[in-house]
């Protein structure tokens, strides 16, 4: 039988845990192994929360032999790329082996006879004869393991997968708290003349409708001054695909959710024949400027938000995180 899994059938799996169709799953698997591919060639490495961390390793050039003639060849030098599991990994594929304790096994007591010295080498036999069985034993728990390892592999990606369907939508009441101008109490150190007060409460109001106003109008302005283009979603897209298409990078697409609709709306409903106003970059996507750094940290507070209002506690916090980091880009 063989142990070998198939691209093909960690689709299916994945398919088949989330309900989603091959095609959904297939386009996600596609981009999730691009990013992890784009951070190796940009960093040397990349990470998976709870699951493992890829390097990239330079590889020395190295003394071989041509496996067909058997002349001696050099190998140059090459990279190549390793992965370390997390803790959550490995005490989850040696779960099912918590159980099990090393065991010493002793050799059985051969009687003595005296004899010429060659008895005694035969007495060894046994030791020889059982050591054999030691790496067969170890090729099985191995082969389990990566059986494991691919089995976890598929609900990582779920998690993952569920992670990026729902990130999406929750900053546009953020943005407005933000921009209100906070109210100002002032009040005068001495008492002054019913007119006086009167006066001053006038001048406040005034002052703070007028602040309220103006920021209200800043926020529109700045909203339709940044140019769109309609999209029209396909069967089987997701905002992360439609990103990647309009932006070139998946990680975009709260631009496109916080563009669109409110905090109020669930993140992973987006129905076919919907036609959606895509915000553009005043920049590129390797080469954002800080208005765009700005707009993604505010788009994604959205995005924490929304699942903050769709009851889910765990994403609505991992997605803030992450926000930060282009809050951080914002203020270089």
């Amino acid at each position: 039988m063989s142990e070998k899994v198939t691209y093909g059938e960690i689709i299916e799996a994945l398919s088949r845990k989330t309900g989603f169709s091959k095609n959904k799953s297939e386009a996600f698997s596609k981009a999730l192994i691009a990013q992890i591919k784009q951070e190796l060639e940009e960093t040397g490495k990349a990470s998976i929360t709870n699951f493992g961390s890829f390097k990239v390793k330079e590889v020395a050039a190295r003394q071989g032999q041509n496996p067909q003639t058997g002349e001696p060849i050099t190998i140059p030098a090459h990279k190549r790329v390793t992965f370390s599991p997390y803790k959550a990994l490995r005490e989850t594929v040696n779960a099912k082996y918590a159980h099990l304790e090393s065991e010493l096994v002793e050799e059985e007591d051969q009687p003595k006879k005296a004899g010429p010295v060659v008895a005694e080498h035969k007495a060894e036999e046994p030791k020889r004869s059982f050591t054999p069985g030691l790496p067969q034993k170890r090729k099985s728990g191995n082969s389990n393991m990566v059986i494991m390892m691919v089995a976890v592999l598929v609900l990582v990606v779920i998690a993952i997968a569920s992670a990026w369907f729902f990130m999406n939508s929750g900053e546009e009441d953020i943005a407005s708290r933000q921009t209100q101008p906070p109210v100002q109490n002032e009040q005068p150190a001495q008492k002054v003349t019913s007119e006086e007060e009167t006066e001053k409460d006038e001048v406040q109001s005034t002052a703070n409708a007028e602040m309220q106003e103006q920021s209200s109008s800043e926020v529109t302005a700045a909203k339709n001054s940044m140019a769109m283009e309609p999209y029209t979603v396909k069967p089987n897209e997701w905002y992360w695909v439609i990103s990647n298409k309009v932006y070139g990078n998946p990680h975009f697409w709260p631009l496109i959710f916080q563009q669109n609709f409110s905090a109020e709306h669930h993140p992973d409903s987006l129905e076919e024949n919907t036609t959606l106003s895509v915000p553009q970059l005043q920049g590129s996507a390797g080469d954002l400027t800080k208005t765009d750094y700005k707009n993604l940290f505010e788009a994604a507070m959205m995005v924490s938000e929304a699942y903050h209002n769709a009851g889910l506690e765990g994403k609505a916090f991992e997605y803030a995180r992450y926000s930060r980091q282009w809050e951080k880009a914002a203020k270089k």
